[in-house]
C-alpha cells in the first residue's frame, strides 16, 4: 500500500464554555437493558428512527426506536434473530420508502455475520440475509444503488474472497439487489488486519471505502479504496503518521474530490485528534487539518453542506466523555464548534458519546449515541440519546458557540438547584446558564459571612460539595450570572 506522511497543521478549537440550548436533548431508558443508537434517519413523515442495540438475556439485540418531531416515541421494536445476538449499523431509506439496516449477528458464541435486513414502517422484519464465509464478518455501512440495489462495506476474516487469502481481516464489500440477493462480494488487504467503516457512492458509477489498516511498520493508519460498479479495484491511498490513526468517514465532495475524517494520534501514547484530509478525485493529497480539543477526540458522523462546508460530530473526552458538532470551511478551518451533555447530568456521572448525525431542514443537525450513566447498575447503564439543535449547534442567537465572534443580544434566564436539602454530610449543586459569561456561586451563614465562593463558567453543569465542615443552620445560597441573581435557602441537618 502506498503511505503518505504529512506535514500536519494543527489548528487549534478552544474548549466550548456554554453548552448550546439544544431543540431536543432526551434519553430513551428501556428499563434494565444497556442500549445505543449508532444511527438516525430522518423520516419524510417527519420525526426519526433510531437504531442500534439494546442487551436482553446478556446478549446483544438489534434496536429500532421511531420517534415523533418533538421526541415522543412511536415505537420501539427488539429484533433478536439469533441466539447470540446482533446489532445494527446502519439504516437507511428502502426504494419503496421501508427501512434497510446492516450489521453483524452471531448464530454461535464465536463467530459474526454481517447482515442486511429490510424493516417495514412499523419495525416488522420483511425480510433479513446474512453475508460472509466461514470466519467473521461486521456490516459497518449501507448505500442504495442507483440499480435499486444496495451495496454494504465492513470487513472479514473468512478470506475466502479474493486470490490471496492470508489470516488477517480484510475490508469487505457486499453488492445485493433490492430483495437482498447477492450479485457480487469482494474483500481487499493484504498481510495485516483492514477495515472499511464507510462506504459512499461515487458519480462514475463506482464506490469510495475507508477505513483503517495495519500496513507493515504501522500502528494503524486511515484508508480509502476506489472501486468501480463492479467491484474491481481502482486504487488505494493511506494517511497519517507512525501512531494509530483511522478514518470513520468518507464523501465525495462537489468538486469531484474526496473528504476522509477520523483520528489522529499526533504522539505514541498520547491523546487523538479530530482529523480530516481532503485528496482529489484520484485520492491524492491536498490538504489536512487537525483540531485539538486539548483532549482525546474523534469524528464519528461527517457531512457537507450544500455551500461546501462541513458539519461533524462525535466525542471529546476530558473529565468526561462529551459530544461535539463542528463546523468547517471548505478549506478545513474551524468555524465553530460546541459540545453536549444530557440535560441536568451530574459531573462526571454520566459519559456522553456521539455515533453519528444527520442533517435536517433549515440547517437543523440532529446526533445520535448513548448516555452512559456510571452510577446505575453494570448492564442497565447505556441509555439512547439523541440531541437537535439548529445551524450554529444551538435552539436560538443566545447560545454563542466557541468560534463566532458576535454578541449575543438575546440572553437566556439562569437557574440552579440545591438538593438534597436539608442535607447533612454533602449537596448537589445544578447550574444552567444561557450566556458564555463566568457565574458566581457565594454561600453566606445567617450572619451574612461568606463560608465558600466559586468561579464557574457558563456551562450547564453539576456539582457535589461537601457540607461536612458546615455547622447544623440555615445558609443562603447566592448564584449571579451577567445580572441574574438568585438566593436559595440551604439547611444543614446532623
Amino acid at each position: 500500500m502506498k503511505k503518505h506522511l504529512l506535514n500536519l497543521l494543527i489548528i487549534p478549537v478552544l474548549c466550548i464554555t456554554c453548552t448550546a440550548q439544544v431543540v431536543l436533548n432526551n434519553v430513551y431508558d428501556n428499563q434494565n437493558y444497556d442500549e445505543s443508537a449508532i444511527d438516525i434517519l430522518k423520516l419524510k413523515e417527519g420525526g426519526y428512527l433510531l437504531s442500534g442495540s439494546t442487551t436482553t438475556s446478556g446478549f446483544h439485540a438489534a434496536l429500532l426506536i421511531k420517534i415523533k418531531a418533538n421526541g415522543d416515541t412511536v415505537w420501539q421494536k427488539s429484533l433478536d434473530l439469533t441466539t447470540y445476538g446482533e446489532n445494527i449499523n446502519q439504516v437507511i431509506y428502502a426504494i419503496d420508502s421501508n427501512y434497510i439496516v446492516t450489521g453483524s449477528t452471531r448464530d454461535t458464541n464465536a463467530s459474526s455475520a454481517a447482515f442486511i435486513m429490510k424493516v417495514d414502517t412499523s419495525g416488522n422484519i420483511m425480510w433479513w440475509n446474512r453475508y460472509g464465509g466461514l470466519g467473521n464478518e461486521v456490516g459497518q455501512d449501507i448505500k442504495q444503488t442507483k440499480d435499486g440495489g444496495y451495496i454494504m462495506s465492513g470487513w472479514t476474516s473468512s478470506n475466502t474472497f479474493q486470490p490471496n487469502p492470508n489470516m488477517y481481516e480484510d475490508g469487505y464489500v457486499v453488492k445485493i439487489d433490492s430483495l437482498g440477493n447477492l450479485e457480487w462480494q469482494t474483500q481487499f488487504g493484504d498481510s495485516t488486519a483492514n477495515y472499511f467503516y464507510t462506504i459512499d457512492t461515487t458519480t462514475d458509477g463506482g464506490y469510495i471505502m475507508a477505513g483503517r489498516t495495519f500496513t507493515i511498520g504501522t500502528n494503524g493508519d486511515m484508508w480509502m479504496v476506489k472501486i468501480d460498479s463492479l467491484g474491481n479495484f481502482q486504487w488505494e491511498q493511506n494517511f497519517g503518521g507512525p501512531n494509530i490513526d483511522f478514518g470513520k468517514s468518507v464523501l465525495q465532495t462537489l468538486d469531484g474530490g474526496y473528504i476522509l475524517s477520523g483520528s489522529y494520534q499526533p504522539a505514541f501514547l498520547g491523546d487523538k485528534n479530530a482529523y480530516v484530509v481532503k485528496t482529489d478525485s484520484l485520492g491524492i493529497f491536498q490538504w489536512d487539518k487537525q483540531y485539538d480539543f486539548s483532549a482525546y477526540s474523534i469524528i464519528e458522523g461527517f457531512k457537507q453542506n450544500a455551500d461546501s462546508t462541513f458539519l461533524f460530530s462525535g466525542t471529546v473526552q476530558y473529565n468526561f466523555n462529551e459530544g461535539f458538532l463542528m463546523k468547517i470551511s471548505p478549506q478545513g478551518d474551524s468555524l465553530w464548534s460546541n459540545t453536549y451533555r444530557y440535560y441536568n447530568t451530574i459531573e462526571n456521572s454520566i459519559q456522553h458519546y456521539f455515533y453519528n448525525m444527520e442533517l435536517l431542514d433549515n440547517g437543523y443537525v440532529a446526533m445520535c449515541g448513548m448516555a452512559y450513566d456510571l452510577y446505575t447498575p453494570s448492564g442497565e447503564r447505556g441509555n439512547v440519546w439523541i440531541v437537535i439543535v439548529d445551524s450554529l449547534g444551538c435552539a436560538d442567537t443566545s447560545c454563542l458557540p466557541t468560534g463566532l465572534e458576535q454578541s449575543n443580544p438575546h440572553p437566556v434566564q439562569s437557574y440552579f438547584e440545591v438538593y438534597p436539602n436539608p442535607a447533612n454530610e454533602f449537596v448537589n449543586i445544578i447550574y444552567k446558564s444561557g450566556r458564555c459569561d463566568k457565574i458566581t456561586l457565594v454561600i453566606y451563614n445567617t450572619m451574612g459571612n461568606e463560608i465558600v465562593k466559586f468561579q464557574l463558567y457558563g456551562e450547564n453543569g453539576s456539582f457535589e460539595l461537601s457540607t461536612v465542615s458546615f455547622a447544623p443552620g440555615i445558609y443562603n445560597c447566592k448564584f449571579i450570572n451577567s445580572g441574574f441573581e438568585t438566593v436559595k435557602k440551604l439547611v444543614i441537618v446532623r
